[in-house]
Order: structure tokens, then sequence, then C-alpha cells
């Protein structure tokens, strides 16, 4: 989910970059499917290319998501067969690293590089409302 949020902002902020309307931006994140969200769309929005090895781990995130909410979970007897529980290790091993990598890419095209700054900015800044 954490995901799908993240992109949706990604989206949000390069569509009132490239002058679209609120209401259009809510339109299409509602109708394109995480796919179209991480490739298409990016690049009609002239987002920089996010790297296909991270874009990767969350496809394999959301399958294995969509799989177990939408009852697609295939059932093996967990003496015999332990494939889906091992693709789904190797997948949560890898995406911590994805996580940082978002958060680096945020920080860069989103930011511009001023995330520290904001937050030094609004921590220093008197509260007037406390008396």
């Amino acid at each position: 989910m954490w995901f799908e949020h993240w992109i949706n902002n990604v989206i949000i902020v390069y569509g009132f970059r490239n002058k679209l309307s609120f209401n259009d931006l809510i339109q299409i994140i509602r109708e394109s499917s995480i796919k179209a969200k991480f490739s298409w769309l990016l690049k009609l929005l002239q987002v920089p290319n996010i790297s296909s090895v991270h874009k990767s781990r969350v496809f394999r995130l959301f399958e294995f998501r969509n799989s177990y909410i939408h009852y697609k979970w295939k059932g093996y007897e967990l003496d015999k067969d332990d494939r889906q529980n091992k693709g789904l290790e190797t997948v949560l091993s890898e995406i911590e690293k994805t996580v940082k990598y978002f958060t680096q890419f945020e920080n860069k095209y989103i930011y511009l590089n001023s995330k520290k700054k904001i937050k030094n900015i609004v921590k220093k800044k008197p509260n007037r409302l406390k008396k």
C-alpha cells in the first residue's frame, strides 16, 4: 500500500508541474493500473526513470498481495512445497532497499534535495498559537 500511495503522490506532483487539474489527476489515479502508473504514465508526465530493478520488486510484491487478497493464493502442503513462501521471503528481504531507493528518488525529484532543509525550518519556526 505504501508503494501505491508513493506513486500516486509522484503522479500528483508531476501532474501539477504539467498543469493538469486536480480532478484530472484523481481520475488518472483511479483509472490506471499499478503497472501503468510505474511505466507509460510516468513517461507522459516527464518523471525521471525509476530503476527497473526496483519497479520489478514492487510488481512482485503486488502480485503476492493481490493473489492473497483476491483468494488466488495457491495452497501447498507445507511439508512438500514451499515455493510461495520462499518467493515472498525473497521479495520481502529485498524490498527495504527499494523503499530506501524510492525515498531518495522522492527527495531528489519531488523535494529537489530540500527535504532536510524544510524539516529543519519547520522545527525551528516558533508555534505562535502557544501562550
